[in-house]
């Protein structure tokens, strides 16, 4: 798909749908691996909407993992107290990479929550 356009016409034509749009495509940055990119996306696509809670979950579940992927521990860990992220979600992003001991911060904080 091309997300460029397909974020454009939403801008002009339908606004509402811009933060989902942006969430695939941060999904897909994600999984081809464009993390700095994929954390950009997942950042606009954060409504601050209480309606949409779910949709402001995953994209800051996704926040968080970009944030590990590209070194940012200290922003992982305050979406875990902002959103009361599940641990899994960043155990699932260090059993994947090679981050050394970032699981263990992350616990201890959510602990001390």
């Amino acid at each position: 798909m091309q997300w460029d356009i397909a974020l454009e016409l939403a801008r002009r034509l339908a606004e509402d749908e811009v933060p989902y749009i942006s969430r695939e495509y941060a999904q897909q940055l994600e999984f081809m691996g464009d993390y700095q990119s994929a954390l950009r996306h997942y950042e606009t696509a954060v409504t601050r909407d209480p309606a949409r809670r779910e949709h402001d979950e995953t994209c800051a579940a996704g926040v968080a993992r970009m944030a590990l992927r590209t070194g940012d521990l200290h922003r992982s860990a305050q979406l875990l107290y902002t959103f009361t992220l599940p641990c899994i979600v960043f155990f699932s992003v260090w059993c994947q990479g090679s981050f050394g001991n970032i699981s263990i911060v992350v616990f201890i904080c959510r602990e001390s929550n």
